[in-house]
């Protein structure tokens, strides 16, 4: 496995024979939540309600993959701010997981901890 080098927002991994950057988007986090809630809405700004540094989430919001948020984050959240948001809320037993966002020319990504999700 390779380590990722982090540069001014940009991690670079190994990919067959160059390199690929990817821009770390840190205005935003991914939440995932958990299938069957019946408020998926309402039971993030309930997570949310206790949780420092994150802004206020919209319909807008909702991605088109299913379960999808994108949570705002405060432009004041350093970066360790951020990684306890995430820790927050990759324990909340409405989410099934949280990660950062990152983009690689028109893609998205967010790691996870078995993959990366692109789409």
């Amino acid at each position: 496995m390779a380590i990722s080098q982090d540069t001014d927002q940009r991690w670079s991994y190994p990919y067959g024979d160059g390199r690929v950057s990817l821009v770390h988007d840190d205005g935003i986090i991914a939440v995932k939540m958990i299938a069957g809630l019946e408020d998926e809405r309402g039971s993030l700004l309930a997570e949310l309600r206790t949780i420092r540094g994150v802004g206020k989430v919209e319909d807008r919001d909702l991605q088109e993959y299913p379960g999808l948020w994108y949570v705002p984050v405060d432009g004041s959240a350093d970066r360790r701010m951020r990684e306890r948001i995430l820790d927050r809320l990759s324990a909340a037993g409405v989410v099934e997981f949280a990660g950062p966002v990152f983009h690689y020319r028109e893609a998205v990504m967010i790691p996870r901890p078995e993959v990366i999700v692109t789409f």
